[in-house]
């Protein structure tokens, strides 16, 4: 039997006699998990960066184990969260920052086709040439394919009511044909959501130059599909017909197609420099952080 000095001397080690993690170990690793909880407190809200740096607690290999070192209460005397209702706790915290960052989606969608109809009114000088297709391709790379054909409609309207002809029955044709370019605008590749990944890709010529050529696809695709919209129903109300209102507007069809283009160059710096100053780009990390979370409720 061993001498009760060589136990003590073990217990001074941090390890009991049995080999089993001493009170010492355990208040250690409470107190590690009591400065995760201001990841749950008012004072300290939750954020997709804040959270990454706390990953491990949502990783399947450690779960969240709230450790009393003496007895089942904790050393404050309240009540122990346990692992369910902590990651329930996080869940509905990404879930808020998640229904935030909507509302500022929608916000900034509101704010793009305010802009996109008062730049429409000085551009009048130029026949043809408008801002609107553009900001409708921004956003719907930025916010998607509903944002996008939003913003595109909404501006057109708005715009019509400061423009020379105003409102009239080509007004739902116009928001059609816009809002079609805010829907293609949804096609277009994203940026990884990464900051590591964003960096490594910005450095990348072949990369911006593939995002470039899509941008100038999708622009000049618009702008085809809004012509022939517009000058297709001008036709059904000429005497001419189709054909010949499709001849007369080639000019004009010309002047819109360049100066899309010549706009398309800057959607992708515009589309990053919103994201990031936005923090829309946290939008699929709080997904990835949720998944997880949710992962390992299901998995308790």
């Amino acid at each position: 039997m061993k001498p009760e000095s060589s136990l003590y001397s073990k217990r001074a080690e941090g390890k009991s006699a049995l080999g089993q993690p001493s009170a010492l170990e355990e208040l250690s690793e409470h107190e590690a998990l009591l400065s995760h909880e201001n990841l749950l407190s008012k004072n300290a809200p939750l954020s997709p960066k804040t959270l990454l740096s706390h990953e491990n607690l949502l990783s399947k290999n450690a779960p969240l184990i709230h450790k009393a070192p003496f007895s089942n209460a904790n050393p404050s005397g309240q009540e122990q969260t346990s692992p369910s209702q902590k990651q329930r706790l996080i869940a509905y915290g990404l879930q808020m920052q998640l229904q935030a960052l909507q509302l500022k989606e929608w916000l900034m969608a509101i704010g793009f086709s305010f802009l996109a109809a008062a730049l429409r009114v000085p551009m009048q000088a130029v026949p043809s040439a408008e801002p609107i297709t553009f900001f409708a391709i921004l956003a719907g790379w930025l916010f998607g394919a509903r944002m996008g054909f939003f913003t595109g409609a909404a501006a057109g309207f708005l715009s019509n009511f400061a423009v020379y002809g105003g409102q009239g029955p080509w007004t739902p044709f116009q928001m059609l044909s816009w809002g079609i370019a805010g829907y293609l605008g949804s096609l277009l590749p994203r940026f990884p959501s990464s900051e590591k990944s964003q960096k490594k890709n910005q450095g990348k010529i072949k990369g911006t130059i593939f995002r470039m050529m899509a941008s100038l696809g999708v622009a000049s695709s618009a702008t085809v599909i809004f012509d022939s919209i517009l000058n297709i129903w001008w036709g059904f109300f000429s005497p001419f017909g189709i054909l010949p209102a499709l001849v007369s507007g080639v000019p004009f069809f010309v002047v819109h197609l360049v100066s899309n283009a010549i706009f398309s160059l800057g959607l992708a710096p515009a589309k990053y420099f919103v994201s990031k100053q936005g923090h829309f780009d946290e939008k699929e990390l709080c997904r990835e952080l949720l998944g997880k979370v949710q992962g390992n409720k299901g998995a308790l």
